[in-house]
């Protein structure tokens, strides 16, 4: 692994994390943000896979075990797994899949339509298993429907995030990396 492939998965995870558990606006983190720039920029498919599972682990496990511990009373001890996971986790590895493939060679409008169609893509897949929960909704269509319409106002909230993390991150690497190039051969 080069060494700045090293050190964009590091910042990745770091960032991933952090703005997961400092104070924020529900689904306002740069998650999904970091998930499209892993496809889109880590040569390794297996490293920008692996960037959403570890950040989104590890800060489960912090966020789980102190912040939210209240949300598993039944659970003793550490919460290593909740049943929720791989639905959320399934829907930040698309985020990777639709970075790989619609920004390898990005424009503005590129990194906009991704972000909005990971935002939806990760919406729908976690709903999805918020539905499947025992003892949640209905499993029927109306069950469905009143999950996605509870869930509304969280997909506000991650479309502006997406979108702005989004922009903060492919335009700081654009302009370190085009910084470096001309620095490089000047």
């Amino acid at each position: 692994m080069k060494n700045n492939q090293k050190f964009i998965f590091i910042s990745l995870v770091f960032v991933g994390i952090f703005s997961r558990i400092i104070p924020h606006i529900p689904n306002v983190t740069a998650v999904t943000a970091t998930a499209l720039f892993a496809g889109a920029i880590l040569s390794s498919r297996v490293l920008a896979l692996a960037v959403p599972v570890v950040m989104m682990y590890f800060s489960d496990f912090f966020i789980n075990n102190t912040m939210h511990r209240s949300f598993f009373p039944e659970k003793e001890g550490l919460i290593f797994w909740t049943d929720y996971m791989p639905w959320v986790y399934l829907g930040i590895i698309a985020a990777v899949m639709i970075g790989s493939f619609a920004l390898k060679n990005r424009n503005t409008k590129k990194v906009i339509g991704a972000s909005l169609l990971a935002s939806f893509v990760f919406f729908l897949l976690s709903n999805i298993g918020i539905w499947l929960q025992p003892e949640g909704y209905p499993e029927n269509i109306a069950g469905l429907a009143s999950c996605l319409t509870a869930a509304l106002p969280f997909l506000r909230n991650a479309l502006i995030g997406d979108l702005v993390f989004a922009m903060i991150i492919f335009g700081i690497y654009d302009l370190v990396t085009k910084r470096t190039s001309q620095t490089q051969f000047a």
